[in-house]
């Protein structure tokens, strides 16, 4: 004979089995609605409520702006919430004349691109070797006789004025190709001018013409790096009918470039004031100023 259960027990047992059912109905019912709500949100954001379809660019226009465009890769149809901002940013950046990019989404179809541009410095040509023939001397048309011929050894020249002048940035680096030299820019003279996107040698020269004074800059038409002494020497600009103070500013290497302008502009200020004149100003040791 089977022994009669309390019906207390019998009643606690039924409870603990009702909350356990309900537990697993509550928890069931959480899982499915995350999964929903997972597939919800994942259809969103590869719907084309959320894709993109524009790109917009600020901070450049016209052929710059077609060009950063083109470089940041967006894909019409992706999804604006997965792009990798910082992947555009990358592409974008490969830009020599681009300083500065950032990234960001315009819900629901836009992705904005912000560029900030390099400041050109200053402006350089590249100047190309050109192959030219020259005659040499006569010699022997050989053992069967026959009218001498002469020889034509290669040699090589540049021709600085046919190449197109590239702009500089303060760090050397050559941004672009432009179609005339920049008005109120000095002439990098004496340097290796690479392709756009690689620092020009040395890059020193850059550097100091952005760290001289600007009242001392717009003085300045060029810089020259003297072929033998590779010294910096700035070359000032002269007005018709106008004896200039100094013809020549003599930096020395690039170091200290802003003190050493300072005191070329000092000395400046005292030839002016004692009606003087001169060809050079060195101050490549700022604490001993020579002129000659």
């Amino acid at each position: 004979m089977t022994p009669r259960v309390d019906p207390r027990i019998e009643a606690r047992r039924g409870e603990v089995a009702r909350v356990a059912a309900r537990r697993r109905a509550v928890v069931l019912a959480v899982v499915v609605a995350v999964i929903a709500l997972v597939g919800l949100v994942a259809a969103l954001v590869h719907s084309s409520l959320l894709e993109a379809r524009q790109v917009r660019v600020e901070g450049v226009t016209g052929a710059r702006a077609d060009a950063v465009s083109q470089f940041a890769g967006v894909r019409t149809g992706e999804p604006l919430l997965l792009l990798d901002t910082d992947a555009v940013a990358r592409r974008v950046e490969r830009l020599p004349w681009v300083g500065a990019v950032s990234v960001s989404r315009g819900l629901p179809h836009t992705v904005r691109i912000t560029v900030v541009e390099r400041d050109a410095v200053a402006w350089a040509r590249r100047v190309p070797a050109v192959p030219t023939t020259t005659s040499g001397a006569p010699r022997p048309s050989g053992a069967t006789g026959g009218a001498p011929t002469t020889s034509a050894p290669t040699t090589t020249t540049t021709t600085a004025s046919a190449a197109p002048p590239r702009l500089i940035d303060r760090s050397g680096l050559v941004l672009a190709t432009t179609a005339a030299p920049p008005p109120g820019l000095p002439e990098l003279r004496g340097v290796r001018v690479p392709e756009a996107g690689r620092r020009i040698t040395p890059a020193g020269a850059a550097r100091a013409v952005a760290a001289i004074p600007e009242a001392l800059r717009t003085q300045v038409v060029a810089l020259e790096v003297d072929a033998r002494s590779r010294d910096l020497v700035l070359v000032l600009a002269t007005q018709p009918k106008v004896r200039p103070t100094a013809r020549r500013i003599v930096l020395g290497d690039a170091s200290r470039a802003r003190a050493k302008g300072e005191v070329a502009l000092s000395v400046i200020a005292a030839l002016t004031s004692a009606r003087q004149s001169v060809t050079t100003i060195d101050v490549s040791v700022p604490t001993a100023p020579a002129t000659s």
